[in-house]
Parts: structure tokens; sequence; C-alpha cells
């Protein structure tokens, strides 16, 4: 879905329960009525929302609402999967008057189960759905052939990402990653809901990536 104009956010949050804007992390909502949870640096100096800070945050939707009334998440990939696992709790039991606004520039991010209980929303003028994944040739290559590829074609393909060179791993890694944005935008480009139902596979094989093991096995357990 697009939308034209940073102003016709309010009016679109105010259809749903939940909202994706897929906008830089400085944007301008002006929406009124706002309360905002942003990411905070940690020990590690890495930025996340961590689970006590969004579990304060929810509190506020307890409260018995009689009109509009806006919960704003900023650059919501930041939340880990154990906490967007507690924010996906509330979204589950929508409440009157209460919408949450996430905003992302990476919503392939946010677990699968998020994503289909809300609508995905891009600034047409961004034309971000016509850009095509910032990857080499070889890696765009090996990305379709993992989208494509049939349960008995798998182990070949596995094979060829396990023994490239000089690093297989963050070949395999960045294979997978170009393959979910292609998915991703394919999706939100033609609406067809198979490109959808293969983003879980690719996400849980990202992560089964990022822990090492067993590169061409992960990849056909992963997509199997």
């Amino acid at each position: 879905m697009f939308f034209d104009s940073m102003k016709e956010i309010p009016r679109i949050a105010t259809r749903a329960n939940c909202s994706i804007f897929v906008v830089p992390p400085d944007a301008k909502l002006n929406i009124k009525a706002t309360l905002t949870l942003t990411p905070e640096a940690e020990k590690s100096k890495t930025r996340i929302i961590s689970a006590e800070r969004l579990r304060d945050f929810l509190n506020f939707t307890d409260k018995k609402l009689t009109s509009d009334q806006f919960f704003v998440i900023r650059e919501a990939e930041k939340m880990s999967e154990v906490v967007q696992n507690i924010f996906l709790k509330t979204l589950e039991e929508p409440k009157d008057f209460c919408h949450f606004v996430l905003t992302s520039e990476n919503p392939t991010e946010l677990l699968p189960t998020i994503r289909s209980r809300t609508q995905i929303f891009i600034p047409r003028s961004a034309n971000q759905l016509e850009k095509a994944p910032n990857y080499s040739k070889k890696i765009m290559g090996l990305a379709k052939e993992l989208i494509a590829a049939k349960t008995i074609d798998l182990p070949q393909v596995a094979n060829k990402i396990a023994s490239s060179k000089p690093q297989p791993r963050q070949t395999a890694l960045d294979s997978t990653s170009a393959a979910i944005e292609i998915l991703y935008k394919s999706y939100l480009k033609t609406g067809n809901q198979i490109f959808l139902t293969k983003l879980p596979k690719f996400l849980h094989l990202h992560r089964a990536l990022e822990q090492n093991g067993h590169i061409k096995l992960h990849i056909v357990a992963s997509l199997c």
C-alpha cells in the first residue's frame, strides 16, 4: 500500500489497530494524541527497544479510551524477537480507539505474525519498490535461485552457496537477505500471497545462518 504525503498518516492510522510505515527514523508523523517509544542505547551501545520499556509503554493502553489514541513505536525493527512477541500479545487483543503506528526502514525484520496483522505503507514518492536490492549480480542470482528452487533442487543450490569463496557464510547471509527483500517487495507490488508465504522460511534461514552451523543443512532444512 502507498501513501502520498506524511499528512495522510493520521488518517490512515485511524482505520486500523496497527499500521507500519516505511519511513526514516526522524520522519515527522504529525499525529496528535500520541505516545511514542524510541530505541535507546544499551551498555553495548546498540540502540534497542527493551522488554521492560515496551511493557511500560503498553501499560498506557490498558486505560479505557473514548477517543482515538495513537501509540507510536519508532524503528520497530529494533525490538528483538522476544520483545516483538510481547508486543504481539497486545496486538492480538485490539481495543477501541487504540491505534499502533510502527515506523521501520526494514519491516522484513519484523515477525511475520506481526506483519500479517498490520498493513504496510510505503511513500509513493520514494519509489522504493522499484529499487533493486543493493547486492552484486552473483548474490542476486543466488537469491533468485533460492526463491525458485524446488525441494529436489535445493541441495544443489545449497552446495553452490556453501562452496562459494572466499566467505561462504557471508554469501549465504547476503543471498538470503536479498531473497527476503525480493519477496517482500514482490508481495507489496503484486499483492500475491505466494510471496508472503515464503517469507517466514527465509527469515528463519537467516537467523539460523547467523548462529553458525552447517550452511548447506541450514538451507535445505529451512526451505524445504
